[in-house]
């Protein structure tokens, strides 16, 4: 522990490491979270949390020293069964740990999964994902949190490696910390006496493993959401004779009626009745209009993210004219926006696992010569190029995969979808065109697709 009554302590080194597992493998629960570069299966993780139930917190930082999960033993302690660790949403931080570090974390107790399942045990059949200080809410005392994401959003859009420091900052160790202290204890308490009393832990274990599993496993990502498409078309065929064809948004008091409407793609809406249609648009508008004030009030400070370009990728293709108008007219201004924020995050030599996954999207949409013209902004040509050839490299992993598994080898859905877009849309660079269609012409000989 800390000296002189500090209640965190930053460890960067294995023999600090080694006396922090020590000490934590003493404990029944402990509270986890993870930081890192738009962390994920590839986002690299740079710093991992645990908050012990008396409130101290210690802060790894495995971008100064990664030796801490094998011969620190933090693997040891991850994947120790008889310690429950407490998480919110564990999907993007047990695909870092998994994809980076071969952890699978074991005991898994996810505060947004339990939320999940308590909602479907009341009648929801679309839970929705809560933000940690939205949920946490529920169960207690949110003042640590309040402000925090405004504050990070301002410090990631400036400094895309913000989390990949040698020295954390206090501001760096305040948000860490509060980050696992507010799961333990009330939140974890009161979550874990509600699945008692429902006797939900079937239904909540299952859902913990997907949680661990789909950010990272294709096959597992790719079933869950043909299931909830499903569930969602179900929904949507109902409305026929929910509601009367003047119905309005603001009449729909059903929060899954909402969800299914903000789930289904515009592409896909003409497959059921009219008034699935009116209400898409309206609630297109609506959220154009939260999008538009955000952007005309928060403009220094705003984030781009795939939500918003779904969004305005739903309102550019409505047959309502008016809707399509208005989403071509944000989505000028909202990728001007994005186009800063890349000159300003990145600069000529950031690796391609730096770049979120949100910005490279946006980079690939932009013209092939964009790569090559001179006369455009270095630091773009060269977030440019790394983007692209990300994407090569991703299908060359692929067909190395598949010569190694033959005909046990199966291409996700996603995937296959994102090659054939790569392949037919004008603006994708001819190198990346072309490598798609040698792989797909491959599995197409083999009848894997």
């Amino acid at each position: 522990m800390a000296e002189g009554g500090e209640r965190h302590k930053v460890v960067d080194n294995v023999d600090d490491c080694v006396k922090a597992v020590d000490d934590l493998l003493k404990e029944p629960v402990v509270a986890v979270n993870c930081e890192g570069i738009h962390l994920g299966k590839k986002g690299p993780l740079t710093l991992l949390q645990v908050a012990k139930r008396d409130g101290f917190v210690y802060l790894f930082n495995v971008f100064v020293e990664p030796k801490v999960f094998n011969e620190g033993r933090l693997k040891t302690f991850l994947e120790n069964k008889d310690i429950t660790k407490v998480f919110h949403a564990c999907s993007n931080d047990s695909a870092a740990l998994k994809c980076q570090y071969d952890v699978m974390v074991v005991n898994v107790f996810d505060v947004q999964a339990a939320q999940y399942v308590i909602e479907k045990s009341e009648g929801r059949q679309l839970p929705s994902y809560r933000t940690m200080l939205d949920l946490c809410r529920l169960y207690t005392d949110v003042t640590s949190l309040e402000g925090n994401g405004e504050v990070q959003a301002e410090r990631y859009k400036a400094d895309n490696a913000y989390w990949a420091k040698k020295e954390l900052s206090p501001e760096m160790v305040d948000y860490a910390c509060a980050g696992v202290r507010i799961l333990l204890p009330e939140v974890y308490d009161k979550q874990k006496r509600t699945l008692d009393d429902k006797e939900l832990w079937v239904q909540f274990n299952e859902r913990v493993k997907f949680e661990l599993n789909f950010r990272w496993n294709d096959s597992v990502r790719d079933d869950k959401n043909e299931e909830t498409m499903t569930l969602v078309k179900n929904i949507l065929r109902q409305f026929s004779t929910k509601y009367t064809s003047n119905a309005k948004l603001d009449d729909i008091t059903s929060e899954d009626d909402i969800e299914a409407l903000k789930l289904i793609r515009m592409q896909e809406v003409g497959q059921f009745s009219d008034i699935v249609m009116k209400l898409k648009n309206q609630l297109l508008k609506r959220d154009m209009d939260k999008l538009e004030q955000a952007l005309t009030e928060n403009a220094d400070s705003f984030v781009p993210i795939g939500l918003h370009h779904r969004i305005l990728a739903g309102g550019k293709r409505s047959p309502d004219l008016e809707v399509s108008m208005a989403a071509q007219k944000l989505y000028l201004k909202l990728n001007a926006i994005q186009m800063a924020g890349l000159l300003t995050k990145y600069n000529e030599t950031t690796p391609s696992y730096y770049i979120s996954e949100d910005d490279k999207k946006f980079l690939r949409k932009l013209p092939p010569c964009t790569g090559t013209n001179p006369n455009v902004d270095p630091v773009l040509r060269h977030l440019y190029n790394v983007s692209i050839d990300s994407y090569v490299e991703e299908i060359e992993t692929l067909r190395q995969k598949f010569q190694a598994e033959g005909s046990r080898f199966r291409l996700g859905d996603a995937d296959h979808r994102l090659f054939k877009y790569y392949i037919s849309a004008p603006e994708i660079p001819l190198r990346l065109k072309t490598k798609a269609k040698e792989f797909v012409d491959i599995l197409e000989k083999a009848g894997i697709i």
